[in-house]
C-alpha cells in the first residue's frame, strides 16, 4: 500500500514561496504607512500653526505646552492633540512682540520620517526626509 502525503522538501519549497512573496508585498505596505503618517502629522501641524499665530496676536497671549489642553493662555478654544498624535511640545520663544518659536514632535500614531517641526510666525517648516 502505498501513502500519500507531500515531503519535508516539497513543504519547505512552499513555505520559501510564500515568505518570499510576503516581504515583496510587505516592503511598499510599510513605506505606504510612514507616508500616511507623515502625511497625518503635517495636517494636523497645519491646523495648530495659525491657532498659535492668533494666540500671539491675542492681548497677553501665551502658548503653552500641555497634551491636549488649551493652546493658548487666555484661551481661544483650540486645543493641542493627545499625546499619542502630537508627541513633544517645545516652546523656544513664546510670543516676544508677536514672535515664537515652537517645536512639534510627532506622537507614536504620527511617527513616520517627519521628527519635529519648527512653527514660527511665519510658518512652520517640516523637517521630513
Amino acid at each position: 500500500m502505498v501513502e500519500k502525503g507531500y515531503t519535508l522538501i516539497e513543504i519547505l519549497v512552499v513555505v520559501a514561496i510564500i515568505a518570499i512573496l510576503s516581504s515583496i508585498i510587505l516592503v511598499p505596505i510599510t513605506s505606504h504607512i510612514k507616508r500616511a503618517k507623515d502625511a497625518n502629522f503635517k495636517t494636523m501641524v497645519s491646523s495648530i500653526g495659525p491657532q498659535l499665530r492668533m494666540c500671539c496676536d491675542t492681548e497677553g497671549g501665551l502658548i503653552q505646552d500641555i497634551n491636549g489642553g488649551d493652546i493658548c493662555v487666555p484661551p481661544l478654544k483650540a486645543l493641542y492633540p493627545d499625546a499619542t498624535a502630537l508627541g513633544v511640545i517645545t516652546i523656544n520663544q513664546n510670543c516676544n512682540d508677536g514672535n515664537f518659536e515652537v517645536v512639534l514632535r510627532p506622537g507614536l500614531k504620527n511617527k513616520g520620517d517627519c521628527q519635529e517641526t519648527l512653527c514660527s510666525q511665519d510658518g512652520c517648516d517640516y523637517s521630513c526626509p
